[in-house]
């Protein structure tokens, strides 16, 4: 698909667009399988409510890889997106599609993209805290929408330590990382308890 790795998730921080205007945002996995880019839903998310349950009519999505790793963050809580334009300034890539309802399993939607664009920003330099902060943020956008287990403390625990070793001199990265951990750990923290209680 126009360049996009096949077969491995590509980290995005997407934007559901209705009408020019970003009524949701956040992390975003998307698949280029068999020449068609796919992403799923989780139920609990924002996704789930505006896709699935109110429908896809109309709705475009707008994924990108954002220059900036903080902008995961702004988007890892279950909440509006806090931006109010669908054309992102700054991306190394920008995926644009019209998502269609591919089939639903318990708690997960499957979608593909139809009319998808795509077009490239700046190359984007790989770097370790880059990496550590964008799975931090979308581990606390699973929890909050409630599909990752209490093993997950100890992995978004690690990934702290890792923007933390990796990124010494960014106290934003710092800052960051511990808001994404305290995410984590309120969206488990009745659940996991619960499941302690019981051994």
């Amino acid at each position: 698909m126009e360049g996009l790795p096949g077969g491995v998730y590509l980290e995005t921080v997407s934007l559901l667009c209705r009408d020019g205007r970003v009524v949701w945002g956040m992390p975003l996995g998307l698949i280029v399988d068999g020449g068609t880019v796919r992403f799923r839903v989780f139920r609990g998310s924002g996704y789930w409510r505006l896709l699935v349950e109110g429908g896809a009519g109309g709705a475009v999505v707008v994924a990108y890889t954002p220059l900036d790793p903080l902008e995961f963050l702004e988007y890892m809580t279950v909440k509006p997106a806090p931006r109010e334009s669908c054309n992102p300034a700054g991306y190394s890539v920008l995926v644009e599609c019209r998502p269609l309802l591919e089939r639903l399993e318990t708690g997960v939607a499957h979608f593909t993209c139809q009319q998808v664009r795509i077009s490239w920003g700046r190359p984007l330099p790989y770097t370790r805290a880059y990496g550590c902060l964008v799975e931090l943020a979308v581990l606390a956008s699973k929890a909050r929408a409630g599909v990752l287990g209490c093993d997950a403390l100890g992995y978004a625990r690690w990934l702290v330590w890792c923007v933390e070793r990796s990124a010494p001199g960014r106290s934003d990265y710092r800052g960051a990382a511990a808001m994404a951990l305290q995410a984590v750990e309120e969206a488990l923290r009745g659940r996991c308890e619960a499941l302690q209680a019981l051994r």
